[in-house]
């Protein structure tokens, strides 16, 4: 049964007071009663609905707990807390962890109860109404609800700094509506629209402007009669529940600044989420204003169903960054104004403003200042630059002025911003002087604005104080609380992005305070959100809690909560839940098995995550004997949690390899959450869709290709039905499904459908990245190169190149703010982008962005290579086959041997796993073998690539029987090379057969395939003599082309041409020379054409179509005609090989050959072009060796 929200938790450890309490029924609802229910860890929870007053109605949920004292008892309720979600929880004053608990859980109230309480009095917490509790429970109202919010701005000081100027609240500039207008009538439609209750996300960097935008839009509402404001931090649950109740009267806009930050902000949420189930006439509009929607949000989704609901219905909405176009009329309104306010004349020359540190609002601003103030500066001294004038200012305020003195003013003002106001000064007199420097800095809670050029203030400080930094830091904060703890941590993680040394001043705090200091860590890593470039907190309180944690520390970080999906946070998460467990009580009852799923599934989960996949198998596959045994008893409560586990078993099972494995791991998964959506379609319908993906995924990587298609046209359906209702909240997943869904499709051949769903996810990614930039950009420009794949696959080579252009384009300005997050797929782009070059024979361009994309692959795989060592390998397999196109078969040999070696070592740790991409290697390294003349080291490798096959489709037929036919071609190929004719056509045969025995099943999918096949046969057959065999079967694969070049032109134009040029050949071989012309003037039509749409592509493969037309045509006797074919076949080819003489010296040699014996047989002198030409081929044909040795 779905977890419930309730007004009221009641935790006891007595059975006498639990018991007394399921006696009670005084104005309970009528009908009523005591409804039991096994809830988290196996806990018996009671829950009942009695009348409150004034109407409404309470719910009531009890429970015993099973200890009575410490700590213990907070670590069992916190699952309770989190999945009730109460507004109340009544405690024993024994259990102060419990109160604690209470605390780090932002329950709005707390009840404490001493001495033994009867089961009324336990009740009577859930009957009183909030507001006319007694004092120790709620506070009384403050008659004045516009007190507690404010407009935002404030009065400048009268004779302040430089820095004053460039304070939002201050206003010194006016509102520049044009960089922001589309989300000022965001908000206007928003607030505008019929919903009672409805909260948002409003993120971006520090300085987009954030803060101005909703001071202005705090205005307009004002104007409209709206009761607008920011909330004041120190808030009261009760006051801010007096907004919510006022609000059926009157609109109400109520922004939170730096939501992320904020203690409380949790009950504020519970508060608003309870409203929103209760209903009501009116508007209330809550708007949350934080840098980034990182681990913090993740886990305020987590606490209740409603609460999900309530932040989910809208995605989180970035305050993006400036286009370059707009930039200079932003510096140069900033900068009129403050030449007016500062009485200067505005800067007459244009300031370099192109950097792309010059993206947001408050960096224009602060260039425009240094600008009238005649400062110069470089994007990287601008803070530098104007703190320096801001020091002058303090310089300016003492007699004498005294650098000593500015120095300790600086050491202040920094104490004040990594405390958040909570520090005393070194100095009295520092102090005092620094309250009269800034008057408001008493009154806003260490925010020493703009926070950007604070944080800039602090890096001055600890740089200046150098070795010491870390004893300072220690001093400022010794015996400080844990709130003032939290902001340095937040600072110091902030500063981490761009100061190394960040790492150091964190381990320093942490040092022999880990006790009282890790969790204030863990809540600011939380806050500051999951970029790579912040990881550095992260990792220094995993290092720390490694030294220094004890299981305490684990249940006090436990309990604050883990958000599993921030990859900094994931080596804290796997020590505080290895401690854990193994700190639990022995036992097999139904509690200890819980809590043994519980810490098992979680560690599993994570260590995949982390690439550590055979550790995290074994958690994995505990926690789900622990979960069934769990569901076979209690199934309402435990189903959940054994599909997720499931789930999670058949994610790491595919990424070992063991598919079948995960297959039936996801398909029970999948059963299980069929039948949960059919009970509770609106809490799990997205979760079915969700595990829907998965199980394609696995059936696809067993090769059921077809189960596959429908489990995700499955999972589409779904998200288009739930992205119809809640746009906002599923139409992202909608586009991911659509991305899947475009792959299955192409599998099977289905190459138009494919393109249809990959070109509909492009379109909603499109949609939605405009307005939530951020997170949705990457999904873009990652979609952008599924696109141009498909689209090169069907043979619209220009506009594949162009969305591959544009994916490159996207990464690359992704990259400019996050580039360890965006490097992965930006590496993938541009393989992408070398392939489309390629396809349009553009190969020394494709050949140098494979290169970077190979760099960038090893870069990580050095960092990470658990996590990139397969992509690196994967990298050097297609840039091996872009260096033997160019004829570089020395380098594309080293390449993919490289690739080889890597995979080894890959399938020797996980052999299921990589085994098949250790194949397709050797099958790449024995081609490039054979195309040296290495033979007997190629049929070495193809032997070791077919016995590899063979093994895995006697496994998983479906799944490998493809690649072992395109082995056996291979393996034919370098037979035929040793003149092992009977072994060569014995395999190429077999090839043949299982090919159409596969396009029999699958024809869209498999009949490509065939055509291939049969050519390498023919090819093989004419070789050995036995010509009308090899007619036969080349003939076959040309009308297999023929039919598709017919449905797919595009796709399919260019191999129909390739199969009518070798019948040409075999024909005219046999003396069928009509019909060999007729072939081959067929396949020079076609690539004529061809050559007209893609020159760089298809003229080298018209030249030498040509050219086998030249050969037709002397057998026929027409010499003069096959002279000119040879000749325009060398003019064709002439340009290409001036270019890259590698990859055509050997054709246009076999041209030169032609034409020296065509004209001494037709007996006319060769033209003095072509002996120029063949003076200039030889001497670039003995730099091409010189270079080779």
């Amino acid at each position: 049964m779905p977890w419930e929200m309730v007004d009221v938790l009641i935790l006891t450890a007595l059975q006498a007071e639990y018991d007394a309490v399921l006696k009670e029924d005084v104005d309970a609802l009528p009908g009523s009663s005591w409804e039991r229910r096994m809830g988290p860890l196996g806990l018996e929870v009671a829950l009942r609905t009695f009348r409150g007053q004034g109407g409404g109605t309470l719910r009531v949920a009890v429970t015993r707990l099973l200890e009575k004292v410490g700590v213990a008892p907070a670590y069992a309720a916190a699952p309770l807390v989190r999945v009730f979600s109460p507004r109340c929880l009544a405690i024993r004053t024994e259990g102060s962890a419990l109160s604690a608990l209470a605390s780090r859980q932002d329950i709005p109230y707390r009840l404490v109860m001493k001495g033994t309480v009867e089961g009324a009095d336990l009740v009577w917490s859930a009957k009183v109404p909030p507001m006319q509790r007694p004092q120790e429970l709620v506070p009384s109202s403050t008659g004045d609800l516009e007190a507690l919010l404010a407009p935002g701005t404030r009065a400048p000081p009268k004779d302040g700094g430089p820095v004053a100027l460039l304070d939002a609240r201050h206003a010194s500039v006016d509102f520049f509506e044009p960089i922001h207008a589309e989300l000022l009538q965001d908000l206007q439609s928003w607030c505008g629209e019929d919903e009672p209750v409805s909260v948002r996300l409003f993120h971006g960097a520090a300085g987009t402007g954030k803060t101005r935008l909703f001071i202005e839009s705090i205005q307009r509402l004002r104007g409209q009669g709206w009761r607008a404001g920011f909330l004041h931090e120190a808030v009261e649950p009760d006051h801010f529940e007096e907004l919510l109740a006022a609000a059926s009267e009157r609109p109400t806009l109520v922004v939170i600044d730096r939501a992320e930050s904020l203690p409380r902000l949790g009950a504020l949420l519970l508060s608003v989420a309870h409203r929103r189930k209760a209903g009501g006439p009116g508007r209330f509009r809550l708007a949350l204003i934080a840098r980034e929607a990182g681990g913090w949000w993740e886990l305020l989704q987590r606490r209740s169903l409603e609460l999900r609901k309530l932040l989910k219905d809208r995605l989180p909405t970035e305050v993006a960054s400036i286009a370059p176009s707009q930039r200079e009329a932003v510096f140069e309104h900033a900068a009129q104004r403050f030449a007016s306010l500062l009485g200067r004349t505005p800067p007459a020359s244009s300031v370099a403003i192109s950097d792309p540190r010059f993206d947001r609002v408050l960096p224009l601003h602060m260039a425009a200042l240094a600008a009238v103030l005649g400062k110069p500066f470089t994007p990287e001294s601008l803070s530098e630059a104007l703190l320096g004038e801001e020091g002058a200012f303090w310089g300016s305020r003492v007699e004498g002025g005294e650098r000593p003195f500015q120095e300790l003013v600086l050491r202040s003002i920094a104490a004040w911003i990594l405390t958040g106001g909570a520090s005393t000064s070194e100095d009295a007199r520092a102090l005092l002087l620094l309250r009269n420097l800034y008057p408001g800095l008493a009154a806003e809670a260490g925010h020493w604005e703009p926070e950007l050029l604070g944080e800039a203030l602090v890096l001055r400080a600890l740089r200046r104080e150098g070795a010491s930094a870390g004893d300072w830091l220690k001093r400022i904060l010794e015996g400080a609380d844990a709130r003032a703890a939290r902001t340095a941590f937040e600072v110091l993680g902030r500063l981490s992005a761009e100061a190394p040394e960040a790492g150091e001043w964190i381990a320093a705090l942490l040092a022999g305070a880990v006790s009282v200091r890790a969790t204030a860590a863990l809540e600011a890593a939380k806050a500051i959100g999951q970029r790579p470039a912040y990881a550095a907190l992260g990792r220094e309180l995993a290092k720390a809690l490694e030294r220094e944690g004890t299981p305490l520390v684990a249940e006090l970080l436990e309990a604050s909560g883990l958000p599993e999906f921030v990859a900094p946070l994931r080596e804290v998460s796997v020590w505080v839940k290895t401690t854990l467990l193994n700190h639990l009580p022995p036992g097999e009852t139904p509690r200890a098995r819980i809590e043994q799923a519980r810490f098992r599934g979680s560690l599993g989960s994570l260590l995949g995550m982390l690439g550590r996949r055979e550790e995290a198998l074994g958690f994995v596959k505990e926690a789900v004997e622990h979960y069934r045994q769990l569901a076979a008893a209690h199934p309402e409560v435990f189903r959940v949690d054994l599909a997720l586990g499931l789930t999670d078993l058949g994610v790491v099972q595919g990424e070992l390899g063991q598919r079948e494995e995960a297959l039936a791991a996801m398909q029970e998964a999948v059963s299980i959450r069929r039948t949960l959506a059919e009970e509770s379609p609106r809490e799990f319908l997205p979760i079915l869709a969700v595990n829907l993906n998965g199980l394609a995924r696995a059936q696809s990587a067993l090769g059921r290709r077809e189960e596959a298609l429908a489990s995700m046209q499955e999972a589409v359906s779904h998200y288009r039905a739930l992205a119809k209702k809640r746009p906002e909240s599923f139409l992202p997943e909608l586009a991911a499904s659509l991305n899947n869904l475009s792959s299955m499709q192409s599998a099977l051949g289905h190459k138009a459908e494919s393109q249809s769903s990959i070109h509909e996810a492009v379109g909603h990614y499109r949609t939605i990245a405009k307005k939530h930039p951020e997170p949705y950009l990457p999904e873009l420009a990652g979609s952008l190169t599924n696109l141009a794949i498909v689209q090169g696959e069907l043979g619209q080579r220009e506009e594949a190149l162009a969305l591959a252009q544009e994916s490159v384009a996207l990464f690359r300005q992704l990259m400019e703010a996050r580039i360890e997050e965006h490097l992965p797929p930006f590496a993938t782009s541009l393989t992408c982008l070398a392939g489309a070059l390629s396809a349009l024979g553009r190969r020394d361009e494709a050949l140098s962005w494979m290169l970077e994309s190979v760099a960038i692959r090893r870069k990580l795989a050095e960092e990470r290579p658990q996590s990139f060592l397969a992509d690196l390998a994967m990298s050097l397999v297609n840039l091996s086959v872009f260096q033997n196109e160019l004829g570089r078969r020395e380098e594309s040999l080293a390449t993919v041997k490289e690739a080889a070696e890597r995979y080894r070592k890959l399938a020797q740790a996980y052999s299921s796993a990589y085994l098949p991409a250790l194949a397709v290697c050797l099958s790449n390294l024995a081609a490039v073998q054979s195309s040296l003349g290495r033979n007997a080291e190629a049929l070495a490798s193809v032997q070791e690539a077919v016995e590899y096959y063979r093994r895995l489709a006697k496994v998983m037929p479906a799944m490998f029987l493809s690649q072992l036919a395109a082995s056996l071609n291979t393996l034919g190929s370098v037979q035929s090379g040793l003149e092992l004719w009977t072994e060569a056509l014995a395999s190429v045969q077999e090839g043949v057969e299982i090919r159409r025995q596969l396009a029999q099943e699958q024809p869209q999918a498999g009949l490509p395939e065939l055509a291939l096949s049969l050519s390498n046969l023919g090819a093989l057959l004419s070789a050995q003599g036995r010509g009308e065999e090899a007619l036969a079967a080349l003939g076959e694969a040309v009308d297999i082309r023929r039919r598709l070049a017919a449905e797919h032109p595009r796709a399919f134009r260019s191999d129909l041409a390739t199969s009518l040029n070798n019948l040409g050949t075999l024909q005219g071989t046999l003396g069928r020379t009509a019909e060999a012309l007729a072939s081959v003037r067929e396949a020079v039509g076609i690539r004529r054409l061809l050559a007209e749409e893609h020159p760089e592509a298809f003229r080298p493969e018209l030249a030498v179509s040509v050219a086998t037309l030249s050969q037709v045509q002397k057998v026929q006797g027409q010499g003069a005609e096959a002279l000119a074919s040879l000749h325009e076949a060398l003019d064709i080819i002439w340009p290409f090989f001036l270019k890259l003489p590698t990859a055509f010296t050997a054709f246009t040699g076999t041209l030169f050959q032609e034409l020296t014996t065509l004209h001494a047989q037709v007996g006319t002198a060769p033209p003095a072009s072509l002996k120029e030409r063949l003076e200039t081929w030889s001497v670039m044909l003995e730099k091409a060796r010189a270079r080779m040795h």
